[in-house]
């Protein structure tokens, strides 16, 4: 049986791992370097995203979430970054 259990409804690759976007609101990763998720900040995700060596999570609420190796800063999200719409 695979992890999925569903069709994706959104996959994103990176240079080493990637994310699919599960109809729950959920992600599933694989991959090298990065196949983890940060599960207990990821519930309701609407749109994913994936960098060279990092991950991107918008929830439901506008806020986004970042993982990875962030060396130059691309997982520091501002805490005063709401509202937001989409991610790339």
């Amino acid at each position: 049986m695979s992890i999925l259990m569903s069709p994706p409804v959104a996959i994103s690759a990176g240079e080493e791992f990637s994310l699919a976007l599960k109809d729950d609101g959920t992600l599933v990763s694989w991959g090298a370097d990065l196949n983890y998720v940060p599960t207990p900040y990821l519930t309701n995700v609407i749109a994913i995203s994936v960098g060279m060596r990092h991950g991107l999570a918008l929830k439901g609420d506008g806020t986004v979430v970042a993982w990875g190796w962030g060396y130059d800063g691309e997982t520091n999200v501002p805490h005063l970054v709401t509202g937001v719409v989409a991610i790339a």
